[in-house]
C-alpha cells in the first residue's frame, strides 16, 4: 500500500493505509491502559488520592469507583469506533446516506 504513495493521484490510498495502520496500533495500547487504570480503581482499597478524598468528603468511595469503572468501560468501547471513525473518514452520516442509496435501489427494482 505504500507504494500508492508515490503518484499524487494515489497519494490518499497511501495516507489512508497510514492512517489505519496508526489506528491499529494506538486503540490496544490506549484500551490496555484504561484497562490497567480500571483494575487499580476496581480493586483499591481506599488508599489512593482519589478513595482518600472521596471518603474525606461523605465516604462515598464506593459509588466514586462505580461511576470511574462505568466511564472507563464506555471510553474502552467508544475508542476502536473513534479510531475507525479517524482512519476510514466514515461517519454515521455517511453510513446512513449509503444505507439509503442501497434501500432505494432494491425498492426501485
Amino acid at each position: 500500500m505504500q507504494v500508492f504513495g508515490v503518484l499524487p493521484q494515489t497519494d490518499g490510498v497511501a495516507r489512508g493505509w497510514w492512517r489505519a495502520a496508526a489506528a491499529c496500533l494506538i486503540a490496544p495500547a490506549v484500551q490496555a491502559l484504561l484497562l490497567t487504570v480500571g483494575f487499580k480503581v476496581f480493586f483499591s482499597d481506599g488508599g489512593t488520592a482519589l478513595g482518600a478524598a472521596a471518603q474525606a468528603h461523605g465516604g462515598g468511595s464506593s459509588m466514586v469507583d462505580i461511576i470511574l469503572i462505568l466511564v472507563i468501560i464506555i471510553l474502552m468501547a467508544w475508542i476502536p469506533l473513534w479510531m475507525l471513525k479517524t482512519a476510514v473518514g466514515v461517519t454515521h452520516h455517511h453510513i446512513r446516506r449509503y444505507a439509503r442509496g442501497v434501500i432505494s435501489v432494491a425498492v426501485g427494482t
